[in-house]
């Protein structure tokens, strides 16, 4: 480092042109009527070139009034006292008086003066300036509102781990609605419509565009949920698709990510029961049947092999809206000739190809979904983002509304928000309420509890 600049004069110091404080025209005039009534109280902070990291302001007032300055020289190691030998709070009352009045015009112009430059804060974080503390997560998404692109922020991951620990920070109770900037969480069973109705008024919002849920595997989520008996779960699931069914858009649809586990060495049926129910008992529009291909658990499962699969259901009360062609692939198998057009397979619609020859394009996905499950820790009935972004692209436009009744640890919540979609869920235990709402905070939305006690 350099020798420290010789300060002489107020002139030789020389203004932060980065100050992250803008400051106000009233803390200014306060500051202003300290100086000239009271004299100079605190003192200002340089560096070693002269240059002043706090007291911009002040610095800025001091010219004007033509004070002079003493330079006090410090590593840090020690604190500087400034001390003013005409003041004493334990003098007589004009003494006493004008300290404490010094003491007030000095604060109160501090408070009055600060008025944050976002931009300038926003660019000393990217710089890697350490502002760890001074602000909480929702003062700084206040703060840099309009600046920072929400999809920018990454997704952290869900802490679920640390569920216990999360539910003593966020507090979350049974019937809570809490927001998480444009999104909404109720801490409730989905089963009651009294939780639909009071998450979808929180939101302001008649009727969702998508509903995409991975509902209790029947009892193989006791430890969590409590578990469905197998020979109970169509009932059960009864209520679930009546919430579903009044909430839904007409043109929405809803997915269901469920696969059927294995008892005494062969795949139990309450998973296909529960499919025919929708169709034949409630009327449900039976779209398709998605495969989501996903590497297994390696291991032995008896004359079975490892489980590479699992099926998401589509369900939709009529037409459903599509929009596949924001799912395109990339394919070595578009067909091309000169007696065809190939715009069917790249989703813009045309005639059935005449010979066959392959190329290279863009072409629309089939219903099996490669899509990698990075580890398999975490919530019981986890999935990766990449799962809900597909559906949640493929069937709806920005600023829809997507729903999960089982949230979890808020994956499809993170999904909707990457792709400017709003996303509604509910979530029965409060600890993954909470582990939803840390995710979401770290994403720098801002979440709040709107409803409950």
């Amino acid at each position: 480092m350099a020798e420290p600049k010789t300060i002489q004069t107020i002139a030789d110091l020389r203004p932060d042109p980065d100050n992250a404080n803008l400051g106000t025209e009233r803390g200014l005039r306060v500051l202003d009527d300290s100086l000239r009534e009271c004299g100079a109280g605190r003192s200002i902070l340089a560096d070693a070139s002269g240059t002043v990291l706090a007291g911009n302001k002040t610095l800025e007032r001091a010219a004007d009034i033509g004070l002079p300055v003493r330079i006090v020289q410090t590593d840090g190691t020690e604190l500087v006292v400034v001390q003013r030998t005409d003041l004493d709070l334990a003098g007589d009352d004009g003494q006493r008086e004008r300290a404490r009045r010094l003491a007030y015009l000095d604060n109160r112009s501090s408070e009055l003066g600060l008025a944050w430059d976002a931009t300038q804060v926003l660019a000393d974080l990217e710089a890697g300036v350490n502002l760890e503390g001074l602000w909480r997560d929702d003062e700084l998404t206040e703060l840099l509102a309009g600046l920072v692109e929400p999809e920018a922020v990454a997704d952290p991951g869900a802490d679920v781990d640390k569920a216990e620990e999360l539910q003593e920070r966020w507090q979350v109770s049974d019937g809570d609605i809490w927001q998480a900037g444009d999104h909404f969480i109720a801490c409730g069973d989905c089963r009651e419509p009294e939780t639909w109705q009071g998450l979808l008024a929180a939101a302001g919002v008649e009727k969702v565009n998508g509903i995409f849920t991975s509902p209790p595997y029947a009892e193989q989520r006791k430890e969590q949920y409590g578990g469905v008996p197998v020979a109970e779960y169509v009932d059960w699931w009864e209520a679930v698709q009546s919430n579903a069914r009044a909430y839904l858009a007409g043109d929405g649809s809803f997915f269901v990510n469920i696969k059927p586990h294995c008892e005494k060495g062969e795949r139990v049926l309450y998973v296909f029961d529960l499919v025919l129910a929708m169709k034949r008992r409630w009327g449900w529009r039976f779209v398709d049947e998605l495969c989501w291909r996903k590497e297994g658990m390696p291991g032995l499962y008896g004359d079975r092999l490892r489980n590479d699969f699992e099926p998401v259901f589509h369900f939709a009360q009529g037409e459903c809206r599509t929009r596949f062609e924001t799912v395109r692939t990339p394919t070595k198998w578009l067909p091309t000739g000169s007696k065809m057009s190939n715009a069917s397979y790249q989703g813009r619609g045309g005639n059935v190809f005449d010979g066959y020859r392959k190329a290279e394009g863009l072409a629309l996905p089939g219903n099996v979904l490669n899509i990698h499950m990075d580890n398999f820790e975490g919530h019981p009935a986890r999935f990766p983002v990449a799962l809900p972004d597909f559906f949640i692209r493929a069937y709806s436009d920005p600023g829809d509304v997507w729903l999960d009744p089982f949230l979890g640890s808020g994956t499809v919540l993170v999904a909707a928000h990457q792709n400017e979609r709003r996303g509604l869920g509910i979530e029965i235990l409060p600890k993954y309420c909470s582990v939803v709402l840390e995710r979401l905070s770290q994403m720098l939305l801002d979440c709040r509890k709107v409803a409950g006690v």
